[in-house]
């Protein structure tokens, strides 16, 4: 009974672990497409003003402008990587919620098999019948608890 408790104290730390880390990298995702928007919309300004001078004659301006073009386009790229991983790292959260869940799922059939097992073994033949289906379901369980921890590892890794 110890040995029990103190699994599923670890599985519990190691979870909401999991669970912070991947929130603060949610956060600093989110932190760093608003920075690059805020760097966009401060370099549209500025650019806005040198392509007036640009259209005034004025060269260096002209030089300056086709700068700060690249310097946005290069924000719009940093802008779109950060919103890709925000949706990754959302992915993964939500994948392992699918993971957890369906460990519960796989536990409590395995609980209520072995009592079918025993009604069944005394002779009842109802909970034979159920005995089957919870089997088929626990094999789903088991098949879906594969692929989501296939899906978490390809989001990880970026495929």
């Amino acid at each position: 009974m110890r040995r029990f408790i103190a699994h599923l104290l670890a599985f519990a730390v190691l979870g909401f672990g999991t669970a912070v880390y991947s929130q603060t990298d949610i956060q600093k995702d989110k932190k760093d497409a608003r920075q690059d928007q805020r760097d966009i919309n401060k370099d549209r300004a500025r650019l806005d003003e040198l392509q007036e001078k640009c259209k005034g004659g004025n060269e260096d301006a002209c030089e300056q402008a086709k700068k700060l073009r690249a310097d946005i386009r290069k924000d719009r790229k940093d802008l779109n990587k950060d919103r890709k991983d925000i949706n990754q790292d959302k992915d993964v959260a939500n994948d392992r919620k699918d993971i957890n869940q369906d460990k519960r799922d796989l536990k409590k059939d395995r609980a209520r098999l072995d009592e079918l097992q025993e009604k069944c073994k005394g002779g009842n033949e109802d909970a034979c019948e159920q005995a089957k289906n919870l089997r088929k379901d626990i094999n789903k369980d088991k098949k879906d608890l594969k692929h989501d921890r296939h899906d978490v590892h390809n989001d990880k890794h970026g495929r």
